[in-house]
């Protein structure tokens, strides 16, 4: 017998796909703007020769390993400073600081 515990799984409605294309549109875009920049160096890299695109793949790892841990400290600076800079609070913003610098 089936307890129900799981929500129903269903397709959004036009006015709510709208309305999430409205947040993550230009986040989509930018991921695939970044996709399409990699796959055309990874190209190039991969015309020069074994050796090149070696260091291309260890420098792409580089950067991806950076991204993954820049992106999230950037989006926390992005949503609580401007709110803590208009309160101005200035104890508050320099606290804010130092633990995304510590991470």
């Amino acid at each position: 017998k089936k307890k129900g515990v799981l929500p129903k799984i269903r397709l959004p409605t036009k006015k709510e796909l709208m309305s999430l294309t409205e947040f993550t549109g230009p986040l989509l875009a930018i991921t695939i703007t970044r996709l399409i920049g990699f796959v055309s160096m990874q190209r190039a890299a991969m015309t020069l020769g074994v050796k090149q695109t070696a260091a291309y793949q260890l420098c792409i790892n580089l950067i991806i390993f950076f991204l993954l841990f820049g992106e999230p400290l950037s989006q926390l600076s992005q949503t609580q400073l401007p709110a803590l800079i208009d309160a101005e609070n200035g104890n508050q913003v320099r606290s804010n600081l130092k633990s995304v610098l510590a991470l």
